[in-house]
């Protein structure tokens, strides 16, 4: 299973750490003070004065010069760490969906600036109060961004397979926003190619390209995901849960998430 993940640095450090900036896996908001030059698929944007950077796993872009670049903060985090919080929900939510460039007025890049300062001291901290916090923080970039001139922002339509694999992702988390016992969770791939009209196979493709795992793979994370967070913070029988997420038979759903988590789900919420 894939855990949250949520890391800030300033800019420096984390390029001495000699980690990519263009990992796919990841989103990132970055805010940079020197030249450099961001390469999307059929377009370039050059940073020629303080601006602000977002970018997601869906897009693939190339940042020339960040290696020279000497000021500046940047955050990285995965699906995961979205689908822990309630940021999925939010309409800011918009802005990391767009490959985007933003230029902030003194003002605002102070203030957010402040802000990654903010989750750079916090870091250090237990992960029950970082859960709550980062998130918080990360919803204020967004909002102070949304003030932001809108013909600011630059963005570069992603391609088919990535576009594709973001309708995907989006039916397979709006259906677990509903807390309702009885939902009808959808869990084929053959059923989320129905709903976006479109071949199973080309389905499975996209998503494989993108994301480089199975369609199954990503629908049965999101699964035990969703199991684990009932049987913490809900007080559902495992018979309710096993309902909820489309199992006919609790012993089918206690079965599943043993096999991906090795232990029986009685077990997990001790």
């Amino acid at each position: 299973m894939i855990s949250p993940v949520f890391e800030v640095y300033k800019l420096i450090d984390y390029l001495n750490k000699s980690i990519p900036c263009y990992r796919r896996e990841f989103y990132k908001i970055c805010i940079v003070e020197s030249d450099s030059k961001i390469q999307f698929v059929n377009d370039s944007h050059l940073l020629d004065k303080p601006a602000l950077l977002f970018a997601n796993p869906m897009t693939p872009y190339d940042w020339e010069g960040i290696c020279s670049v000497r000021s500046g903060y940047i955050c990285i985090f995965n699906l995961e760490f979205l689908e822990n919080s309630d940021l999925l929900k939010d309409a800011s939510m918009a802005l990391l969906a767009m490959n985007g460039v933003y230029y902030p007025d003194q003002n605002q890049f102070d203030v957010i600036s402040a802000l990654f300062e903010k989750m750079l001291s916090e870091q250090g901290l237990g992960a029950h109060i970082k859960s709550k916090l980062l998130p918080m923080y990360v919803k204020m970039i967004l909002m102070e961004t949304s003030e932001m001139p809108t013909e600011t922002v630059w963005s570069q339509p992603i391609e088919s397979s990535s576009r594709l694999t973001s309708l995907f992702l989006e039916l397979l988390n709006e259906q677990f926003y509903n807390s309702d016992k009885d939902l009808d969770i959808v869990k084929m791939p053959s059923e989320f190619a129905d709903k976006l009209h479109i071949h199973t196979n080309h389905l499975n493709s996209s998503v494989q390209a993108t994301l480089g795992k199975a369609t199954t793979v990503v629908i049965q994370e999101k699964i035990v995901h969703e199991a684990k967070k009932k049987l913490k913070n809900t007080n559902w029988t495992i018979s309710e849960i096993s309902s909820f997420l489309g199992f006919d038979y609790p012993n089918s759903f206690t079965k599943f998430f043993k096999k991906h988590t090795g232990v029986a789900p009685q077990f997990y919420r001790r």
